[in-house]
This record gives structure tokens, C-alpha cells and sequence, in this order.
């Protein structure tokens, strides 16, 4: 089945540094305003017909409840008013964009303004940012297959009214781009993206992108050894599992570092032969999050022109059960020719992953980069709040933890100490896939991925446990946030003094 791609930018988004008076309000159907947590400064020239403020009715704005006026004009413009968290942070900010933009877009305007009055024009800038990143993200809709459709986004036209350059504006709208593309994947049901559809999507976006395609099939990984990945895929009905590489060379630098962002990308996980009860069965679709983020970023990072090479791999399968499924206690010979014991079958991502890795590190990367929803375990060591990240190079924890915080996708690292490896030791094999007890899982799984990474390359392992978190996170409103995307521009936009820090360590 062929899928469609949303576009990446729907809006159009201008920048004006003129003053909010009347004519300029009036070419809006809203204004949203983001306040100081204390304070308006300098009222009459912040907002629209001030004197509306003064009055006791809207009087309350806090930074929980958002106020409202209608400004009297012919497009009798809706202003809406929030005041900022008291605590100065990135999630804060993220929670109250969203809540701006969620009361603002509850009207279905197709012209907005974002206003944000601040006497630092950096923090104004910031702020900004998160706001038009609400609106893309939040104004954008997921697949919908009721027989009577569903409402497209409103929203044609944005007015920052705040000092954004136009190289963040631009960051903003592909960051905003990439979550929505990553969720529009997510949501998609598993009999629309399967393997191959999903194989179709990516080289279609990767053609448009002018970006070379290599795809390893079933057979050609049986032929090549990579007997890890095609155990996960051997129980499957269709023959259409395999690793897809898209790789981007910028015309400016053929000589430039090389970034590899792999992906999870098992499109349906029943648990295999150790079968997934109901409820942990229900949302399996989704358990591509992590090759959705590698691609979603990937297409970003290309149209904001990266200066850098990328490999992106989707480890594209999924995990079935039937009479040819694999089984507990297997005896597996991965691509790098370390033999695996297998324990559970519904540990089958770090197995798909591990072919992958090695594939990945035979390109000689710079840093390699993986997102996968690979673990219970994660989520209940820090919630749905927070995804996991580990990595080869320590040193790169708060580096990655600042970006997380920056961006509003925050990371918790944890240790894959020497002790850890000694803990998945076989006594049949070289390895075993996981634990029989499943205590901290989480760590042995990227412990486990850790043995396919030559020691030379930095590398870096997200657990998405954010994937899905009730209510919304940060900029997002759906239950499905995207995590991640955003978060791997911004990454790979620092890669220069990642790749400074590890070279320190």
C-alpha cells in the first residue's frame, strides 16, 4: 500500500518589526501573547488597545488560565494572553506555548500573530520560537479514517512580531516539520505501514530530497550473515522486511564528517512466540517511533542544508507469530559474527538494531545516533516524562541533556559500566539477547547494542519512552508527542563540539 507524506511546512511564516498598531492588528483573525511571569512591560506599546487589559474582567492572567479579548476591528481580532511560568525553563516555556496555542487554534483562525513583549530580545526570540513551533505542531492533523474526514490545519498564515532571525525561523518551522512527520507515521495503522509501504515512503521522500537509496533485503541479509535481524523477521507472512540506508552528501563539503541516525522501525510487534498480552499489544504500530525519528530528522536536516554527510537506516520488519517465528533459546550468528542465545522474543528490537549497528560502523561514522522504543524498563525508571540515552562517551551526557532541556525533550543518561556486559555473558554463545529476570532491562538492552559498536566510534542510544505520554509533552498536545525529532536536529546541528568533547575525554 502506497502512504501519503504531509508537507513540511503548510504555513507560510513572516517576520515584521513593525509597530502592532490597529491596520497590522486587523490583518489578523488572532494574536497570541505570551507575558513575563511578572509584570507588563511597558503596556500601551505591548499590547493591542490596552485599556481592554485594564479593565477588571480581564484583569487576571495567569500562567495557568489563559485571557481573552476581542478587539474592536472588522475581523474583530481575538487576542489571547498567558503569563509565563516563574520557573525559567525549557519545558515551562514548552507547556506554556502550548497552552497558548491550543486556546488560540480552538477557533480555527487562518491568519495569526505571536507576540511576545520582553526587554531581552534573546529570551523574546526564544520564546517566539516555541510559540510558532506550538502552532505548526499543534494546528497540524494526524490520519483520520472516519467515513466523513476530518478538518485540515487552519492555520495559512503566521506573523512573528518578535526579533527571530531568519535563520531560527527556519529552524523552527523544519523542527516543527519533523515532529509532525514522525507523529503522522506513528498514527498510522499497521495494515496502511507495513514494511514495504514504509520502505515506498522513505525512498519517495528520499528521491525528492536528491538523496541516494540503498535498500538490503531479506535474502541479501540472510546471504551477508545477518542472522540476528532476519531471525526477527523470519515469522512474518510478508517476505518484505529489510535495513533501508538513504545517505546525504552536501553539495558544499564531500569531504564533510559523517552522521548516522538509525531507527527501530518494527511496524507491528505481537511479541512473537512470547505473545504480548492485550493492553501491551494495543499500540504496537507504534513501535516504528524510532525510525520515524531517524527519518524525520533526516528529511529536516537536509532542507536546512547540513554541512555534514548522513547515513539514515530503518531497520524495517516486523515481529509475528507463527510456525517459522523465531523461539527462546535460539542459537543466532549476528552480521559481526558474535553468536546470540536467545531469551525472549519480544526483546526482538535490540536484535534488529544489533545488524544494523554493525552495518552502520562499517561506513566509519562519526557519531552514531539510535532511537528505539525498545524498553518497558525506561519507562518505569523515569516515567513517560523523560526518554533514556546512553552512550559509548560519557563525557556527551550533559551536552545532550542541556540540547533535551532546550528543546523540551528532556534526557535522563544512564551507566552501561564494564560491569554490565559481564552481566549478558553466555554460557552457550557470545551473548544472550536479554536477562530472564528483565531488571533493568533498559540498561542491559543498551549494553547489549553496545557490543556491535566498534570502540572507536562515538555512540549514542535513545530509549523513547516520551514516545507516548497522556495529555501531551512540552509542544505537543496528542498523546503521540514525536519525541525525539526535534531533539536530533538540534544534536546534529552541534556535532562540531560533540565531536570536540569526545575528543577531550
Amino acid at each position: 500500500m502506497t502512504i501519503e507524506l504531509p508537507s513540511s511546512a503548510p504555513a507560510r511564516v513572516s517576520v515584521t518589526k513593525r509597530h502592532l498598531d490597529a491596520r497590522h492588528c486587523a490583518e489578523l483573525d488572532c494574536i497570541a501573547i505570551l507575558l513575563p511571569a511578572q509584570g507588563i512591560p511597558a503596556l500601551p506599546a505591548a499590547l493591542p488597545d490596552p485599556q481592554r487589559w485594564l479593565e477588571r474582567k480581564h484583569a487576571p492572567v495567569s500562567d495557568t488560565t489563559t485571557a481573552t479579548t476581542v478587539l474592536d476591528n472588522r475581523r474583530a481580532t481575538r487576542v489571547v494572553a498567558l503569563r509565563r511560568s516563574t520557573v525559567d525553563s525549557g519545558i515551562a516555556a514548552a507547556d506554556a506555548a502550548r497552552r497558548l496555542a491550543s486556546a488560540c487554534l480552538a477557533t480555527g483562525p487562518e491568519s495569526v500573530g505571536i507576540l511576545v513583549p520582553d526587554t531581552d530580545p534573546e529570551a523574546a526570540s526564544r520564546l517566539a520560537q516555541f510559540l510558532l513551533e506550538a502552532f505548526l505542531i499543534n494546528d497540524f492533523r494526524l490520519p483520520n479514517f472516519a467515513t466523513a474526514g476530518t478538518s485540515k490545519s487552519t492555520v495559512r498564515r503566521i506573523r512573528l512580531l518578535a526579533p527571530v532571525s531568519g535563520t531560527d525561523r527556519l529552524l523552527s518551522v523544519n523542527r516543527a516539520a519533523a515532529n509532525n512527520l514522525a507523529r503522522w507515521l506513528g498514527a498510522m495503522p499497521p495494515n496502511y505501514l507495513d514494511a514495504s509501504a514504509m520502505r515506498s515512503a522513505a525512498t519517495r521522500l528520499a528521491r525528492e530530497l536528491g538523496l541516494s537509496v540503498r535498500f538490503y533485503s531479506l535474502a541479501q541479509l540472510k546471504k551477508m550473515g545477518a542472522g540476528a535481524f532476519c531471525a526477527v523477521a523470519q515469522g512474518n507472512a510478508d517476505n518484505d522486511a529489510g535495513i533501508l540506508r538513504l545517505s546525504y552528501t552536501p553539495k558544499s563539503a564531500r569531504s564533510a564528517k559523517l552522521l548516522s541516525l538509525l531507527g527501530k522501525g518494527i511496524l507491528f510487534d505481537t511479541g512473537g512466540n512470547n505473545l504480548k498480552p492485550f493492553r501491551a499489544m494495543l499500540d504496537m504500530h507504534i513501535d516504528m517511533q524510532g525510525s520515524a525519528v531517524a527519518l524525520a530528522a533526516t528529511r529536516a536536516l537536509v532542507q536546512l542544508g547540513y554541512p555534514h554527510r548522513i547515513d539514515c537506516w530503518l531497520a524495517l520488519t516486523e515481529n509475528r507469530i507463527g510456525p517459522t517465528a523465531y523461539k527462546s533459546q535460539d542459537i543466532l550468528t549476528s552480521l559481526s559474527g558474535k553468536t546470540i542465545q536467545t531469551i525472549h522474543t519480544d526483546a526482538e528490537g535490540r536484535l534488529a538494531l544489533a545488524d544494523t549497528l554493525t552495518l552502520a560502523s562499517r561506513r566509519k561514522p562519526d557519531l552514531i545516533m539510535d532511537f528505539a522504543t525498545l524498553t518497558g524498563a525506561c519507562v518505569n525508571a523515569v516515567t513517560t516524562r523523560y526518554s533514556g540515552v546512553f552512550s559509548n562517551r560519557p563525557a556527551l551526557y550533559p551536552l545532550l541533556k542541556q540540547i533535551g532541556r532546550d528543546v523540551a525533550e528532556r534526557l535522563w543518561p544512564f551507566p552501561i559500566d564494564d560491569e554490565f556486559p559481564r552481566d549478558i555473558r553466555s554460557d552457550v554463545a557470545d551473548l544472550v539477547q536479554c536477562r530472564v529476570d528483565g531488571n533493568g532491562d533498559h540498561i542491559y538492552a543498551a549494553a547489549f547494542l553496545n557490543e556491535f559498536v566498534p570502540d572507536d566510534i562515538p555512540w549514542v542510544h535513545i530509549d523513547l519512552s516520551a514516545a507516548q505520554h497522556k495529555g501531551g509533552l512540552g509542544l505537543v498536545a496528542s498523546e503521540l508527542t514525536g519525541f525525539g525529532a526535534r531533539l536530533t536536529i538540534d544534536v546534529a546541528q552541534a556535532l562540531p563540539q560533540i565531536l570536540a568533547t569526545v575528543a577531550d575525554d
